[in-house]
């Protein structure tokens, strides 16, 4: 992977995308170690994602949300820096035994609890970002890129997934339009590119 590759997932109707979402994370899973984010625009759409994936196998799941307390966030935002630092180690030894049954690492956060460099926080380097809620604006959409890969403009590794309900895909459209990209439609081998 020598680029940011962006997709989108769209299905009909909002209550058929946390299942298409919990199907997705079954094969992404199988990924063991991988760093993760997902981005919301709410924290009802965070709570209902950290509930939804808190019993799932093989993932070590934080959530970063307005009621953590300074230590509390630095402490998660830690843990996820120490993840992508073993996963990118393991990339290089080309997957010893013990980091092949690792969990992977699932960071949610909403768009007001993004790193900030303002803040003196790095950005993530992960190596998939799910946007569960499509962000209204491209500036928006831009600064998830950027704290949680690395770059707004595609200058960074990753794969960003966008998920999609019926009516989004105007707005999926305004987005790759301000921001000079393009988002294909995730293919079916998606496992193969992470």
């Amino acid at each position: 992977m020598d680029t940011l590759k962006q997709y989108y997932l769209a299905v009909d109707r909002p209550q058929i995308k946390m299942a298409t979402l919990v199907d997705l994370m079954k094969v992404i899973c199988k990924k063991q170690g991988l760093p993760l984010i997902m981005c919301c625009s709410s924290r009802d759409a965070l709570d209902a994602l950290c509930t939804q994936f808190s019993s799932f196998q093989h993932i070590s799941l934080s959530c970063l949300h307005s009621d953590l307390s300074d230590m509390e966030r630095s402490s998660i935002l830690e843990q996820f820096q120490k993840a992508i630092a073993s996963w990118n180690r393991s990339a290089e030894e080309n997957f010893n035994k013990e980091e092949q049954e690792a969990s992977s690492h699932l960071l949610v956060v909403t768009d007001v609890c993004l790193p900030s460099q303002a803040f003196g926080e790095p950005h993530l380097s992960a190596r998939l970002l799910i946007n569960y809620d499509l962000p209204l604006k491209k500036e928006a959409y831009q600064r998830r890129l950027a704290a949680c890969l690395g770059h707004p403009t595609g200058g960074s590794l990753g794969i960003v997934i966008n998920m999609l309900v019926g009516g989004e895909v105007a707005l999926l459209r305004n987005i790759e339009e301000g921001c000079g990209i393009i988002i294909e439609e995730m293919p079916i081998q998606i496992f193969e590119l992470l």
